[in-house]
């Protein structure tokens, strides 16, 4: 009695995974999608204040990634998608240290991506007093093929 259970259990959790694998697979490649993105950079340049990055799209897509690309290690960063004007949903909340780039796997139809870099730290000092500040550089968005 014991087996036949166990049997039906695994039988159960076979079907999952197939129906699982055949979604993602029907859900094809992943393709670039910012192009005439627009970026728009607000905040104090020093480190220990926030820095605001906006990148809009001409037109609102559906977005599974997102790669940042920082130019040093960048802690405290907060990813945003536009859900409508001036409304902001929040998406992710990185509060480690990131360097070089990260992804970040999501699901959303947006024509804008915020990211809130709340702390920073100096790259490299250039000369007394002064530094390179570690911040994006980048981003990559990514959704289906098609949507054009």
């Amino acid at each position: 009695m014991k087996n036949v259970m166990i049997n039906k259990i695994l039988f159960c959790f076979m079907i999952g995974c197939f129906i699982g694998c055949a979604a993602l697979m029907e859900q094809g490649e992943l393709v670039r999608v910012d192009q005439g993105m627009k970026l728009t950079k607000s905040g104090a340049y020093y480190p220990s204040i926030a820095q605001i990055y906006k990148f809009s799209l001409p037109k609102r897509r559906s977005i599974q990634k997102i790669v940042i690309y920082t130019n040093g290690p960048v802690s405290n960063l907060t990813v945003y998608g536009q859900k409508e004007k001036d409304m902001w949903h929040k998406i992710k909340e990185i509060k480690g240290t990131i360097q070089g780039s990260y992804e970040l796997r999501m699901a959303m139809t947006t024509d804008g991506i915020k990211l809130v870099q709340s702390s920073g730290r100096a790259k490299k000092r250039l000369a007394w007093g002064t530094a390179e500040i570690a911040e994006i550089k980048s981003i990559e968005l990514y959704g289906s093929a098609g949507q054009d």
